[in-house]
């Protein structure tokens, strides 16, 4: 149990780093859509807004948050990059069984959605969809994150497989061996699945 708990020291740690990169990325992502001309003044308060949730998020993200929060997060993360890629980013999200009091470690999956849109959609001149899937079967939660993969094409943007590494470490702090990210590409398609052993809650109050 010690070790248990220095371990989860670690990963709050971890989770510091995490959330660091994340602020540092955000001044990035305000330039690229202040980029774009003739940007709609409403949108433009939108995108304002969400930037503030993701700053937000990473000032406080240590340990685990509500996974309800997480995908509210994760939202205001893919609107500002739909207002980027415009019809060329197109995402789907997809609930089976959640119950509201179900946890994440913080900042667990906006960066796997960047690594999605940035060596998947991005690469394409037509774009194309990231799906994501979160189901709870009473006992383990899987996350199931699927997008466009592109054998020969490279992105420009910086490789985030520490940002997965670190992800797969803080699971793992927190929920032992049984705690899993596995990604692998088949094909036209690139899926990343994340399971860990979650064995309560109540009935999950669905997103509108």
């Amino acid at each position: 149990e010690q070790f248990r708990e220095i371990e989860r020291e670690e990963a709050v740690e971890r989770g510091g780093d995490a959330a660091q990169q994340e602020r540092t990325d955000q001044q990035g992502r305000w330039d690229a859509v202040t980029e774009k001309r003739h940007v709609d003044p409403e949108k433009a308060e939108h995108v304002v807004e969400d930037l503030s949730a993701l700053f937000r998020a990473s000032l406080k993200a240590e340990g685990e948050v509500s996974l309800s929060d997480e995908i509210s997060l994760c939202n205001s993360y893919l609107n500002i990059e739909k207002l980027r890629l415009g019809k060329r980013l197109d995402f789907e999200w997809r609930f089976d069984n959640l119950q509201s009091d179900l946890r994440i470690p913080a900042l667990t999956l906006q960066p796997l959605l960047e690594n999605a849109i940035y060596h998947g959609v991005e690469l394409s001149d037509d774009g194309g969809k990231v799906t994501i899937l979160v189901s709870w079967t009473g006992q383990e939660l899987n996350i199931i994150i699927t997008n466009p993969y592109h054998e020969n094409k490279k992105s420009t943007h910086k490789s985030n497989n520490m940002a997965v590494d670190n992800i797969r470490e803080r699971l793992q702090a927190h929920y032992g061996t049984k705690a899993k990210l596995k990604a692998q590409a088949a094909g036209s398609l690139f899926t990343t699945h994340i399971s860990y052993p979650l064995a309560y809650g109540e009935e999950y109050i669905r997103l509108s």
